[in-house]
């Protein structure tokens, strides 16, 4: 019923919702804090059409392909449709998917402040580590985009990554220290992005530390 959407509120016909760790995290009991009890409906990267809108709503239009992250007090993504305030809403990139759109906001919103609260800039040298999982591979490709000099570590030789201009690391058969070192020429990265929600191999600190240069972001 659209007579429900008013003031900056808009009413989007969902169609593709992502599944990230959050929706995991809730469904096994955890951040219980983030939502007023059960029911609770998971989902909170969501693209989708605008079916109506509130009258304060000035960046949108019904029929407009959106993609948003919801409220993480609400959530709702998996349904037909949701409302939501226009703040969380963009507009959808043509050259993505539904899937495509949904499937990345969170891992590239992550992967995006990460940069941006390391100040990095063209000609800078990041290790994005276990580039293998699908969040870092985002990360990758911002940071090439940027004008980075990406390292990035792989687990074993199966292991493929599918962007060019990017250092790969193997730490099955190679020390990560020494080729970070020998690359940089002993001085170390400027930044370091691991890999969320432990997914990847587990690293030492002191190895870290010494792959990452002076006044660097960890």
């Amino acid at each position: 019923d659209s007579s429900v959407v008013q003031g900056s509120c808009m009413k989007i016909q969902v169609k593709a919702c992502g599944i990230s760790y959050l929706d995991a995290t809730v469904r096994k009991g955890e951040l219980k804090e983030l939502h007023e009890g059960l029911p609770h409906v998971l989902g909170y990267e969501i693209s989708g059409i605008v079916n109506s809108i509130g009258e304060q709503v000035s960046r949108f239009a019904p029929g407009d392909p959106v993609v948003a992250i919801l409220p993480l007090d609400k959530g709702g993504g998996n349904a037909d449709f949701v409302i939501t305030e226009e703040y969380f809403v963009v507009h959808k990139p043509v050259n993505l998917s539904w899937e495509e759109a949904a499937g990345s906001l969170i891992s590239g919103m992550r992967s995006q402040l990460a940069l941006h609260m390391a100040n990095s800039k063209c000609g800078d040298s990041i290790l994005i580590l276990d580039g293998n999982v699908i969040e870092q591979q985002i990360c990758i490709q911002l940071a090439l985009f940027r004008g980075l000099t990406v390292f990035t570590t792989i687990c074993n030789s199966d292991s493929t990554i599918p962007f060019d201009n990017v250092i790969i690391i193997n730490t099955s058969t190679e020390k990560l220290f020494e080729v970070i070192n020998e690359h940089t020429s002993g001085l170390g990265v400027d930044i370091i992005v691991e890999s969320p929600n432990m997914k990847g191999t587990i690293y030492s600190i002191s190895e870290l530390i010494g792959c990452i240069g002076t006044f660097g972001k960890w």
